[in-house]
């Protein structure tokens, strides 16, 4: 499964359709609450996260806070995007990315 979590709907909606169009089962969320509240289920549920791509800066709860959730989950692979990825501090198994690379980061995957 895969989370995508952004206050940006355009881009939840965007990532959403290509990734499904490629086979994924994707879930989006518009806020850092939603997506902690998510992975979480998924927890309970015992639902394999694969990859969570979070904004980094979002209501309620930011990508670092949702990043945390996400590895205590275990989930596989993490990516924290930002329009100004500089001031965010690296962190273990996460990758760090500028927003203008997301697409290009999600052809890869």
């Amino acid at each position: 499964m895969i989370i995508i979590a952004d206050d940006n709907r355009d881009q939840v909606d965007t990532l959403t359709d290509i990734l499904e169009s490629d086979g994924y089962q994707v879930e989006g969320v518009y806020d850092g609450e939603q997506a902690i509240d998510l992975i979480n289920r998924y927890v309970r549920e015992n639902i394999q996260i694969d990859l969570v791509i979070t904004d980094m800066y979002m209501p309620n709860a930011n990508g670092l806070d949702v990043a945390v959730a996400a590895k205590k989950a275990g989930a596989k692979k993490i990516i924290i995007n930002s329009s100004d990825p500089t001031g965010i501090p690296p962190m273990e198994g996460v990758t760090i990315i500028d927003k203008s690379n997301l697409l290009e980061a999600v052809a890869k995957l």
